[in-house]
C-alpha cells in the first residue's frame, strides 16, 4: 500500500471541510520524488492521543504514526513529531521522517487550523509526512474510532 520514494516539497494543501461519508473513510496521497503520485481512497483512520493508524482495504497493511510533541491550538490537536511505521502483513519498517505534522479535530464542528486557510471537518484528521528520501504523504479523512490499536 505505502511506498517510500526520494524527493518532494512539504506543502499543506487547502483542505476545505471534509464531507461526512456514510462510513468513515479517508484518503492517502503519496507523491514520489520523480513527480508520480498514487492515491489510496477508502482507507480507515483510527486515532487516539498517542497513535494514528491508517489501514487500507486489506487488513494486512497499516501506516502507524506514534505521535509526539503534541499541543492544542483552539480545538485542534497538533502533533509535530513522532515515529512512522509501515506494517505490511506483520513486517514492520520504520520510515525515516524529515517532517511530520498531524492535525486532529475530535469535536462535532468544523475547526480552523491556526494561521492557515485549512478547515478540518468534524471528527477528522489531516497528517503530512515528508520522508528523508523525499516522499510526501498526505492523509485526510474522518476518524473511524477513538481506539487506535497498533
Amino acid at each position: 500500500m505505502f511506498k517510500i520514494g526520494k524527493t518532494a516539497l512539504l506543502t499543506i494543501p487547502t483542505l476545505l471541510a471534509l464531507a461526512a461519508p456514510t462510513l468513515a473513510e479517508g484518503l492517502v496521497t503519496v507523491e514520489y520524488p520523480n513527480g508520480d503520485s498514487t492515491n489510496y481512497p477508502g482507507v480507515r483512520i483510527l486515532s487516539n492521543n498517542e497513535i494514528l493508524n491508517v489501514k487500507d482495504g486489506e487488513e494486512g497493511k497499516v501506516l502507524e504514526i506514534q505521535k509526539k510533541d503534541c499541543h492544542t491550538e483552539g480545538e485542534v490537536a497538533v502533533c509535530t513529531g513522532g515515529t512512522v511505521i509501515i506494517d505490511t502483513y506483520g513486517v514492520k519498517e520504520a520510515m525515516l521522517v524529515k517532517q511530520l505534522v498531524v492535525f486532529t479535530n475530535t469535536t462535532t464542528k468544523q475547526q480552523p487550523i491556526k494561521d492557515s486557510k485549512v478547515t478540518l471537518g468534524p471528527k477528522s484528521v489531516m497528517a503530512e509526512i515528508l520522508s528523508q528520501k523525499g516522499t510526501y504523504v498526505n492523509i485526510s479523512g474522518k476518524i473511524d474510532s477513538s481506539e487506535a490499536k497498533p
